[in-house]
């Protein structure tokens, strides 16, 4: 009776957070002006065999913009149940290729995922007034009629797309090379955020955790 009493609360507790995942309602962050997403994630959900039949989706593009190469993690709840499906799209041959994903341990992944703040994390474009690096240079102090500092753009490197969506809402933020602009801003919160995210995902696929 004891053991079927813990069991009950547990389920209940998961059923709980899981139907308290909510994110704001962002549907004009949608829309890309260099790559046409809702394209992408329509032809990618076709070789996938995937539907609308979800209650709550998490979707990771990343893009490699020299090598015109793309890939694309999916996490979905149905009916407290995650599943996860991951596929890679060459823009050059273009051609799509699906590789399978560990299924265990994504209820523990989503949970990390929620700890970086995943739901909540603002897109890079509105933290531009953190990337800037001030120095004590008496020239600028004495003489300069506006603040004067130092910023840091990586023009190469990867970028990504979180997207969130549930029946209702649907949010997307961006961020280019989280990791790398970590090295010139080492305090900004959102960078770790970003690319703890990234990181999780990629040990879940079992792939390198580099940029």
């Amino acid at each position: 009776m004891k053991r079927f009493f813990t069991i009950s609360l547990l389920l209940l507790f998961v059923y709980q957070a899981y139907s308290q995942i909510d994110f704001r309602n962002d549907p004009a962050s949608v829309n890309d002006k260099h790559t046409n997403y809702q394209d992408m994630n329509r032809r990618a959900d076709q070789k996938l065999g995937l539907t609308n039949d979800f209650d709550f989706e998490l979707r990771l593009w990343t893009n490699e913009g020299l090598a015109n190469f793309y890939s694309l993690f999916i996490l979905r709840l149905k009916n407290d149940v995650w599943s996860a499906r991951y596929i890679e799209y060459d823009g050059i041959s273009k051609t799509w290729e699906a590789s399978g994903v560990d299924q265990q341990g994504l209820d523990r992944l989503w949970y990390a995922l929620e700890r970086q703040k995943v739901l909540t994390l603002p897109t890079q474009d509105s933290i531009r007034d953190k990337m800037k690096i001030y120095a004590a240079d008496t020239t600028a102090v004495f003489y300069s009629q506006a603040d004067v500092y130092k910023t840091a753009t990586i023009t190469d490197g990867i970028g990504y797309r979180y997207e969130l969506k549930n029946k209702t809402k649907q949010r997307v933020y961006n961020y280019h090379s989280p990791k790398g602009y970590l090295e010139p801003f080492p305090n900004v919160e959102e960078f770790y955020r970003a690319y703890a995210i990234v990181a999780l995902i990629r040990r879940q696929l079992g792939q390198r955790i580099d940029e």
